[in-house]
């Protein structure tokens, strides 16, 4: 089971575009109750996120070749689950487009940040963009005492409210010039 996981780890590194991240973890292992006794069974647990679904794909194919290879090389018999929870989140670019504009417009130039590298945050969100062209942004909301402000999964996190009047604008602001683009054809912004 060591060996699998070893052999897991080591799929990032030449076997990908470097170009699109990948997180891949092991954050579960279970095997055995006692030290000194060889357990007949191990249960890995862990998550897979990369940007792109084709380089999941490649992923999960990899980890079953390697899978099988240490099968036959061990004569054990090693089964994946893979549960399929969260599509990578995409975003269109054309709503990007509409939705910078709208924020240079809302915030200023100083306003908007680019993100370079892409986050590997698994988002409910892409279920959406999975039907219809969709685009997800962060509108930072931290409190704006630094001694305040905690994670956003954490039981204790609280939002600047004047987030919500701006995230309001945004959104607006976003509509309008995505039915003026139907209307007239878009106009882009440089990064």
């Amino acid at each position: 089971a060591t060996n699998l996981v070893s052999l897991f780890y080591a799929l990032g590194p030449g076997s990908m575009d470097p170009r699109y991240p990948l997180a891949l973890s092991v954050a579960a292992f279970h095997a055995g109750a006692a030290y000194n006794a060889i357990p007949d069974t191990a249960i890995i647990g862990g998550t897979i996120r990369t940007t792109r679904q084709a380089d999941l794909d490649h992923v999960r194919d990899r980890m079953n070749k390697i899978a099988r290879g240490v099968a036959e090389a061990t004569d054990t018999r090693i089964e994946l689950d893979f549960q399929h929870f969260v599509p990578p989140t995409n975003n269109d670019a054309t709503l990007i487009d509409v939705i910078s504009r709208a924020g240079l417009d809302v915030l200023g130039p100083g306003g908007v940040q680019w993100i370079d590298v892409a986050s590997l945050g698994a988002e409910d969100f892409s279920f959406y963009q999975a039907v219809v062209p969709g685009a997800i942004v962060r509108l930072g909301a931290a409190l704006p005492d630094p001694a305040e402000r905690r994670a956003l999964h954490n039981s204790r996190f609280d939002i600047d409210e004047r987030a919500l009047s701006i995230g309001a604008q945004l959104l607006v602001r976003s509509v309008l010039y995505a039915a003026a683009d139907a209307t007239a054809g878009p106009s882009t912004i440089e990064r």
